[in-house]
């Protein structure tokens, strides 16, 4: 099976990448902005229509997408821009809404991940079609020290527990897994997102559907992967042989 839609956040300020003025996913990361990484995932993935999700310096975005028209990338996928505001991720995806009435992809603009990653996550959700969303996490928690830690349970593959915050991650020792940011949402997700406050990260869907016993499936992924969240991350990138396995 496949999915046609995919969705990238790219409307984040990026303060902590101390690249003022820029658009954080436009950052070059050995030669390509960073944003190019997931779209090429998701294409990989027969992927036709993507959706970017702007906001701060949504113009820059724009310009991107001209840039890219003109260099013949989208012969046979349509990526288009859509405003979705200056209030984090949650509001951005309610803006999708009125133009999606399937089954779609979603991942914020600063994760780097392999295209066996999204084909596992695909291969995942086809198998888990009662659940709400299915989403990739890793082992590899060393490079997403910001990220929510995740709870399997093991028989069903269902997300057991989120830990957000440091104290959480100390209590909830199964909390192993590391979230990607790479998500298969089912349509049914939007009525969910009302429920959550602008200003709350992605996370807080996955909150919602343990409070109300709502299935939401893992994705574990061994295949390499990063994110880049501020300065030192993009200095870790350089140092660090995961890159290999993203370049042409």
């Amino acid at each position: 099976m496949s999915v046609r839609i995919g969705a990238i956040s790219v409307g984040g300020m990026g303060v902590r990448f101390r690249r003022p003025g820029t658009q954080k996913c436009l950052t070059l990361l050995s030669g390509r902005p960073i944003l190019e990484y997931s779209i090429d995932s998701f294409v990989a993935n027969k992927v036709k229509l993507i959706f970017l999700l702007t906001g701060h310096l949504h113009e820059q975005i724009s310009s991107y997408l001209v840039k890219r028209s003109l260099q013949g990338k989208d012969s046979d996928v349509v990526v288009s821009a859509v405003y979705g505001g200056l209030e984090g991720e949650i509001g951005a995806l309610r803006k999708l809404r009125p133009f999606i009435d399937e089954d779609f992809l979603y991942t914020e603009g600063d994760t780097v991940f392999t295209n066996r990653t999204v084909q596992s996550l695909i291969s995942k959700a086809d198998r888990h079609k009662d659940g709400v969303a299915v989403l990739s996490v890793s082992k590899s928690v060393e490079i997403a020290l910001k990220h929510p830690r995740i709870s399997v349970d093991s028989l069903t593959s269902r997300i057991a527990s989120i830990a957000v915050t440091d104290q959480e991650m100390e209590n909830n020792r199964s909390a192993k897994y590391a979230r990607m940011g790479l998500y298969y949402f089912r349509k049914k997700v939007f009525p969910l997102l009302e429920n959550i406050p602008f200003g709350r990260p992605p996370s807080e869907i996955i909150r919602y559907a343990l409070m109300n016993d709502l299935p939401f499936f893992a994705s574990i992924t061994t295949n390499p992967w990063f994110c880049l969240h501020d300065q030192e991350d993009f200095k870790k990138w350089n140092r660090s042989d995961v890159k290999q396995y993203f370049m042409d």
